[in-house]
């Protein structure tokens, strides 16, 4: 009679948590609806990567969701080891779902300020997050024939902080590059943007600290600020599209349509990614030495890419390659 009490706080706890989670849901589904909408006016890239952003957010809350409800509905009919397996495959399938929306956060933030990432990057990047969930779902299925179920949580942890920490330099780049940009308005978007970011991330790290730290004593508001925290990135997000894609939106499309088209058809010609930064200046007016500034390289070494361009496509000066260059956008 003593338990009671408390049992049916935290049942209820855990309703609040469910309704809160629900609610977040709702607001990313209209949010996502919306985004939809906005990409049927705007077809740009940048905002293709957000949709995604928010469709993987989204389907961490549906996760997030499904667990509460097994908690509050399966616990007394499940055994203990049946609830450790299936708490383990949610935390596994969650992981991948969260190392796919740091590669499109950090995408979507690299192309609102005209930043590429490199090749090599994605491939590394890819490798590493094959390399850990092939780990965990490894060491989870290990846990449900031995006691390691404590090893797999910590790993869990752990990669969450890594996550946040990948999250937060995504965030401290764009915000950086953002200072850089010279157009008024666009700053500006940018700014707000990494301002969302790093007001809603250091609330869910300063949830995930006092989880990590508190443990099973945590606060029982702990859960429904989280919900909170959700339901407010969903709104947030999408309130900025609507407010500066207007305005973004001739420098995002050009981002978004030339650059792909034109990397694909000058693919053919071996042009590599140094390569097509020297074409874009040379298209844009610039100087050898001032193309030297930009990549912060020798005069020389521009000179050099400038042969070995001219000999790759077959022209013979710049006007050619301007020409070339402007035939292939």
């Amino acid at each position: 009679m003593i338990c009671r009490p408390g049992g049916d706080l935290l049942n209820g706890v855990q309703q609040l948590t469910v309704l809160g989670l629900t609610m977040a849901l709702f607001s990313g589904l209209v949010g996502i609806t919306l985004l939809v909408r906005l990409l049927h006016f705007y077809p740009l890239r940048f905002l293709r990567v957000m949709l995604y952003c928010l469709l993987l957010f989204n389907l961490l809350i549906v996760f997030g969701i499904a667990f509460r409800y097994a908690e509050l509905h399966l616990i007394e009919v499940l055994s203990a080891g049946w609830m450790q397996a299936l708490g383990l495959t949610v935390l596994d399938l969650m992981a991948v779902l969260k190392l796919c929306f740091v590669y499109a956060f950090l995408e979507m933030n690299a192309q609102l300020t005209g930043h590429r990432y490199r090749d090599r990057f994605k491939r590394v990047y890819w490798m590493i997050s094959i390399i850990a969930v092939g780990l965990l779902i490894t060491l989870s299925f290990t846990a449900l024939l031995i006691e390691l179920s404590s090893t797999v949580f910590s790993l869990h942890a752990g990669l969450e902080w890594l996550i946040l920490s990948a999250i937060f330099i995504g965030i401290f780049q764009q915000l950086f590059r953002s200072f850089n940009l010279t157009h008024r308005r666009i700053k500006i978007a940018s700014l707000v943007f990494s301002g969302v970011h790093v007001m809603v991330f250091s609330a869910v790290t300063v949830s995930v600290a006092l989880g990590s730290l508190l443990g099973t004593s945590q606060p029982s508001s702990l859960p429904l600020f989280n919900s909170l925290t959700m339901f407010f990135y969903n709104a947030l997000l999408v309130a900025w599209a609507y407010r500066y894609i207007p305005v973004l939106e001739p420098v995002l499309e050009r981002e978004s349509t030339a650059r792909r088209d034109i990397g694909h058809q000058l693919e053919r010609f071996g042009i590599t990614h140094r390569e097509r930064e020297v074409i874009e200046l040379i298209c844009q007016g610039k100087s050898n030495q001032e193309i030297a500034d930009a990549l912060f390289i020798s005069l020389q070494t521009v000179k050099d890419h400038n042969y070995n361009i001219y000999q790759k496509t077959g022209v013979k000066n710049r006007v050619g390659l301007v020409k070339l260059f402007t035939d292939l956008a």
